[in-house]
């Protein structure tokens, strides 16, 4: 084990403060904005935000498209009393998963 003597004692004191008025000074340096000296991030002014874009033309219109009304279709309302009631009595079946209904459309 190594022994600790007042002179290395006072050596290693004064190595730790000449680092931390180095590090002291040089941040002071960047606050200041010296010529020469990097800037400092903390506190300056990002880049400016590109121009707003105008929205981009839909394609029909950009082609010269005519697009009419989509033609919609509107199902009636399920009856869910009559699915519970096959649901119950298809219960003891293999398959009771019901994935879907199957329902009559004209287009």
């Amino acid at each position: 084990m190594k022994t600790l003597t007042v002179r290395s004692v006072r050596v290693a004191c004064g190595r730790a403060m000449g680092l931390a008025l180095a590090g002291a000074l040089a941040a002071a340096a960047q606050a200041q904005g010296i010529p020469g000296e990097p800037a400092s991030v903390m506190g300056t002014a990002g880049p400016a935000a590109p121009p707003a874009k105008a929205p981009p033309m839909p394609l029909s219109r950009e082609l010269n498209v005519a697009v009419g009304v989509v033609p919609a279709v509107e199902l009636g309302a399920i009856n869910v009393p009559a699915l519970l009631a096959e649901d119950q009595r298809r219960a003891n079946e293999e398959k009771v998963l019901r994935y879907g209904l199957g329902r009559d459309l004209d287009v």
